[in-house]
């Protein structure tokens, strides 16, 4: 989706050496894989249903899921604002609130994303698995198939429904975002049980700080293994079904997804630091809409 996932704040919250560099493009590889699986269900779910909004409802329960996961993942500005426009009659005490979650890499996870092994892990999870799991590219691509069909109000509809879903369920897992973190605390450094919902994050981020700091290289290592292993699975079980005329021509396009899926990531999140940041048009991440140009663009070359 063409949203905004502030990556080039996680990158600047640590330094590129080679151990962490590399973890960065493993965890966007692997959890890459694991949004292109679900996309992957979800459009086969929708598969047959009835209604023009049905039929191009492939990319879009994706899309509202993994809008929803980038909000659950969204660091500390969205949830300042939504503090900040609530506190009408100017307290201090909102306003100290506000300026301490702005700094929150991850709101979900106060005082850990920032440290060692746990900014890949948030990278991955946003960059890799929420950019793999929506589909830009994807959804517009089936509009332009209605209107290639004459179908231009079932288009036009399209375009505003996929847009104003995606917007509405990343503003949705803010709010949710905000509620469980339950930034309540006096001070920066009282200590706050983690919610049901903030647990598992919390959890994750001190396993990954723990490794990321105790042995990087072995950590990075296993990561490797992980993922070679898993696209020569997926080479070995797409060669297989090319050469069967008898194979589902569904499974064969999710294998190929998946085997090109690092290269897309990777290129995605480089493109995004590289280019979002620009002075041109200051709020417009022009390195993630150049992405979806590129992979509209590809998307549409077999047809």
């Amino acid at each position: 989706m063409g949203l905004r996932l502030r990556d080039e704040d996680i990158e600047a919250s640590f330094e590129f050496v080679v151990p962490q560099w590399v973890s960065a493009c493993l965890a966007l590889s692997l959890c890459g894989q694991l949004g292109v699986i679900i996309r992957w269900a979800f459009g086969r779910a929708c598969e047959g249903s009835s209604g023009s909004i049905c039929v191009s409802a492939g990319p879009l329960p994706a899309n509202i899921v993994g809008c929803f996961i980038m909000g659950l993942l969204c660091d500390g500005k969205p949830a300042a604002k939504m503090l900040e426009a609530n506190n009408i009659e100017g307290d201090a005490e909102t306003k100290a609130k506000v300026e301490r979650i702005k700094k929150l890499p991850v709101l979900l996870a106060p005082g850990l994303a920032s440290e060692a092994g746990a900014v890949p892990l948030f990278l991955g999870l946003r960059t890799g698995f929420c950019g793999c799991l929506t589909s830009f590219s994807s959804w517009n691509a089936t509009q332009i198939a209605f209107m290639a069909r004459g179908l231009w109000f079932d288009s036009l509809y399209g375009y505003f429904l996929g847009i104003f879903l995606a917007a509405a369920s990343l503003r949705l897992g803010q709010a949710v975002a905000l509620y469980a973190a339950d930034p309540q605390a006096s001070s920066p450094d009282q200590q706050r049980t983690p919610s049901w919902l903030t647990a598992p994050f919390t959890t994750a981020s001190l396993a990954c700080t723990s490794a990321g700091k105790a042995m990087p290289n072995v950590f990075n290592a296993l990561a490797a293994l992980l993922l070679l292993g898993v696209l020569a699975i997926e080479l070995g079980f797409a060669i297989r079904y090319s050469s069967d005329a008898a194979a589902d021509p569904a499974q064969l396009q999710l294998l190929f997804s998946l085997l090109l899926c690092p290269p897309g990531v990777l290129g995605r999140w480089r493109l995004g630091l590289l280019l979002n940041k620009n002075t041109i048009v200051p709020n417009m991440p022009l390195g993630t809409l150049t992405a979806n140009m590129i992979a509209v663009l590809i998307y549409e070359i077999p047809s």
